[in-house]
């Protein structure tokens, strides 16, 4: 009697299911914290760009209503957003209020969850659902 030796094809179809299985339950976990860590970024620049206002404010009689480096004339925050994920835009600007968005946009816009993130002067946070900040 010879011995057989190596795999047959019903034990290497039986691990290609099991790593399949694995695969399909992994991988949405992983999209979804890429997501979340995105929006952390989106966060940052937010935050960030509050800042800017807030400086540009004590320089100037309102807040900036657009970003550039034009200062006090042209009613411009100099400040450049780092992330890709979100477009930062202002609204709403004022001698006491303003309102900063951030939208996702290119592998971001597939987050509906929080498609837009809010935050304004006084601090609220919001956007598209709940659970964004």
């Amino acid at each position: 009697m010879r011995r057989q030796t190596g795999i047959t094809l019903l034990e290497l179809m039986i691990v290609v299911a099991i790593i399949g299985i694995l695969a399909g339950i992994a991988y949405p976990s992983y999209q979804s914290s890429v997501l979340k860590s995105r929006r952390v970024e989106a966060h940052t620049d937010l935050f960030a760009l509050q800042l800017a206002m807030e400086k540009a404010r004590g320089n100037c009689a309102t807040y900036a209503s657009a970003f550039g480096t034009g200062g006090c004339a042209s009613s411009q925050v100099n400040y450049t957003a780092n992330s890709s994920y979100y477009t930062l835009s202002i609204s709403g600007a004022s001698g006491g209020d303003y309102k900063l968005t951030a939208t996702a946009t290119g592998a971001q816009a597939s987050d509906t969850d929080c498609a837009t993130i809010t935050l304004t002067r006084d601090g609220t946070q919001g956007g598209t659902t709940a659970n964004c900040w």
